[in-house]
This record gives C-alpha cells, sequence and structure tokens, in this order.
C-alpha cells in the first residue's frame, strides 16, 4: 500500500525502531513523523498540505532519501565498515596495541 503514496504520513511518538519506518525508507517515500507536542500539530499539518500539493518537493526529498540509503546505510557501505574494523582489529592484535577509532566511523 506504502508503494503507491507519493508521501507518507506515520503519526508515532516514537520511531527508533520502527520497522514501519525503515520500509518508507526502503521505498524512497518522503515521510513526515509527529511528535506529541502540541505545538508542532499546526507545523505537521503545513508540512503534510505542502508535500501533498508540491510534487516536485516529494521527488526531491525521496531522491534525499535515496542518495542517504546508497552512500550511508547500504549494505555495501556497511559491509566496507565492516572489513575496515577487522582489518584495525587484526592489525592492533598483530601489534599488540589499542584499536583507535575517529569519531566518524
Amino acid at each position: 500500500m506504502m508503494a503507491v503514496c507519493d508521501f507518507i504520513v506515520l503519526p508515532s511518538t516514537d520511531e527508533t525502531q520502527s520497522g514501519t519506518l525503515a520500509q518508507i525508507m526502503a521505498l524512497n517515500k518522503p515521510y513526515i513523523t509527529t511528535a506529541p507536542l502540541e505545538g508542532l500539530t499546526a507545523q505537521t499539518l503545513e508540512k503534510v498540505i505542502r508535500l501533498a500539493c508540491d510534487e516536485k518537493l516529494r521527488l526531491d526529498l525521496g531522491e534525499n532519501l535515496k542518495q542517504y540509503l546508497d552512500d550511508v546505510v547500504s549494505w555495501d557501505v556497511v559491509c566496507k565498515l565492516y572489513n575496515r574494523a577487522y582489518d584495525l582489529a587484526r592489525e592492533a592484535k598483530r601489534k599488540s596495541s589499542p584499536v583507535v577509532l575517529n569519531t566518524e566511523f
């Protein structure tokens, strides 16, 4: 059902571990999540109306999401990071030194 939507509104108080949000992202759909704060209700409605009326914005947001998924959290990127971590661990063990990771690792 989500695949046929132009964008998704996901009313939820906690999306930190949501399989639904992951599915939305995998479909490259722009999305809006809500928060349980009264002041944000009007802002959320404004954003829903804006997305509903602006096809270019929906397409741009979908493309931005696709680029993020491809460049930051794709399996290819994650696998390279794991391989790098294993290489660093092997090297540290060989040299009997601690593994030092930069904060962006």
